[in-house]
């Protein structure tokens, strides 16, 4: 949806290697309900960006990983009824490296027993 309403085309212009020029068609958006919508996708990227918005914030990001050195990457997947959040990068990805054991961790039991530690 995001890259829909950011289609130059219409506005009435023609893109090429990242520049706008202007077109032979006419425009089916008005310039300003064009900026009026970039305005709010623009405000929506950062909020995604800062995850501000978001429920249960993986506050280990960046900072796992597994026995083999693969990062664990803040997603999730549920296995036997457990959600969890950390996951091996080759799960996710789909790649499989050879000494990894493919981790899943629960991020609210790991996340407890760091805070509590902190």
């Amino acid at each position: 949806m995001y890259l829909l309403l950011q289609n130059r085309t219409y506005r009435g212009e023609a893109t090429h290697k990242g520049n706008a020029y202007p077109g032979e068609h006419a425009a089916i958006v008005d310039k300003p309900l064009w900026d009026a919508v970039q305005a709010v996708l623009a405000e929506n990227r950062v909020q995604r960006a800062a995850s501000t918005n978001t429920k249960a914030p993986s506050l280990l990001t960046g900072l796992l990983f597994d026995e083999a050195g693969e990062r664990l990457t803040p997603t999730w997947s549920i296995k036997k009824g457990t959600r969890y959040r950390y996951v091996s990068t080759s799960l996710v990805k789909g790649g499989s490296k050879a000494h990894s054991t493919h981790r899943r961790i629960p991020a609210g039991n790991l996340e407890s027993v760091v805070i509590e530690r902190l």
